[in-house]
């Protein structure tokens, strides 16, 4: 009976240790592939509202290539400038060179964050659209390349999915490592279960690290995602930075559904976890009733043998 408990115990576990490594390689092929497109058009354009947000040089520059006689041509059959002149409707116009050198439009401030706040005036968005359908997009990249510690969109991406991508190789190999340990370890053919207990003492942790690893990877990807398709939304920033419907999605489903099921799973795992006073009681319990009942056996087979012999004798 025991060889029997030990090896459902043991097929358990490696079922459970299969299905975390299977888990990891599907989700790793999805943050490979958002890396790769992290430099596609749409977070190219954010480097540039990104630039424009955080850095009065790079407003400075895109002022002086613009007014250019060579870069600033954006005519494609003859010499035309840009008009800086932006029609609103209504005789309502704006000027996108005022906004470029007027301070008060722009925040005091660095990092990825910075597009949030910079991006809630349309003002400010709507100069970076009509600019980067004119502005030479190498030169954008030549001046970021010159000013190393400019911040980057891309970056802000690129961050996160690397970190995605290497947390789930990372969880892939351990589980790898975690499997072959428990294949070759001598579990399987203990029939006590004495070796299966002294490897999970070292094998549950293990188990336990991998799991939240891949939640952490998952978390992570998500944010990275969000921000992904932030980049190919010209009107993300209209909403504000938890108004879009990303957001909303990943903080108030995709949070509290996983949160409710992760503490309902620990709650259920330390309910069914007994002390071992409890244990010596169930024990005692069960083998008080295994008595009753084997009495009742002894005195049922007592009575059938009495009538026999009595019946023999007449």
């Amino acid at each position: 009976m025991s060889g029997e408990a030990s090896h459902l115990s043991y097929q358990d576990l490696e079922g459970m240790v299969v299905s975390i490594g299977v888990i990891f390689a599907l989700i790793l092929p999805l943050a490979m592939n958002l890396q790769y497109m992290v430099f596609d058009e749409g977070p190219q354009a954010k480097n540039f509202l990104m630039l424009l947000c955080t850095e009065k040089r790079f407003r400075n520059y895109v002022v002086t290539v613009m007014e250019d006689d060579e870069w600033g041509n954006i005519g494609l059959y003859e010499r035309e400038f840009l008009n800086w002149t932006m029609p609103l409707g209504r005789g309502r116009t704006l000027d996108m060179k005022e906004v470029l050198q007027d301070d008060s439009y722009w925040p005091e401030a660095f990092g990825p964050e910075t597009i949030y706040t910079c991006g809630e005036k349309g003002e400010v968005t709507a100069t970076a659209e009509v600019i980067w359908g004119h502005f030479p997009d190498y030169l954008m990249r030549a001046w970021a390349l010159i000013n190393s510690k400019s911040v980057l969109w891309t970056d802000h991406i690129n961050a996160m999915t690397s970190f995605a991508m290497t947390t789930l190789i990372a969880g892939e190999l351990g589980s790898l490592g975690i499997y072959l340990s428990l294949s070759l370890s001598p579990c399987r053919e203990d029939e006590t279960g004495e070796a299966l207990r002294r490897w999970s003492t070292i094998g549950y942790p293990c188990l336990g690290g991998l799991f939240m690893t891949l939640i952490g990877s998952i978390v992570v990807l998500l944010f990275a995602q969000d921000a992904y398709v932030e980049s190919n939304d010209i009107f993300f920033l209209r909403a504000t930075r938890f108004g879009g419907y990303s957001k909303i999605a990943l903080l108030s489903v995709f949070l509290p559904v996983t949160l409710f099921f992760l503490v309902g799973s620990i709650f259920s795992m330390i309910r069914s976890c007994r002390t071992p006073a409890a244990i010596e009681e169930a024990e005692a319990r069960h083998s008080k009733i295994s008595e009753h009942e084997d009495e009742g056996i002894r005195e049922a087979a007592r009575g059938e043998v009495e009538p026999r012999v009595s019946n023999t004798d007449i």
